[in-house]
């Protein structure tokens, strides 16, 4: 009688601990999930040319949120984004006329202010439909 009783314990003790791991492991992923992201694609003309090459990146216009960025190459960019309303930036570089320390080579970005530090571009990333915004910048 007495073997049973302790393989009895035995049995609930193992029950326990077994238990107990499960709810501490179903504990790990219990922190915020990370936000959902949206595809985002368009074409970026400066005069109504293909820009050949720059940078894109999409804010929030609350200021609350991550910011995200990508290349634009060809005159076409794709990148995942957050939904909700963004300040849209795009740069350009090309290389400058005055030579960088040392002599080394110098860039700079071309495109008016309006497009980048004091943006006007403005779109609304929505989490259903298709979220193709192209932009037809102007060099002057």
């Amino acid at each position: 009688m007495r073997a049973n009783n302790t393989l009895l314990r035995l049995s609930v003790i193992r029950c326990g601990i077994v238990c107990w791991c499960g709810v501490f492991a179903s504990l790990g992923g219990c922190g915020p999930s990370p936000p959902r992201l949206y595809e985002v694609t368009g074409d970026v003309t400066v005069d109504s040319k293909r820009l050949d090459a720059g940078y894109i990146a999409f804010d929030p216009a609350d200021g609350k949120g991550d910011a995200y960025s990508g290349d634009v190459i060809d005159g076409a960019f794709s990148l995942a984004v957050q939904e909700g309303s963004k300040f849209v930036s795009v740069r350009a570089y090309r290389p400058s006329k005055m030579p960088g320390p040392g002599g080394a080579e110098n860039f700079d970005q071309y495109l008016p202010g309006r497009y980048n530090m004091q943006t006007e571009l403005r779109v609304d990333v929505k989490a259903d439909g298709v979220n193709t915004f192209d932009f037809d910048l102007k060099s002057r």
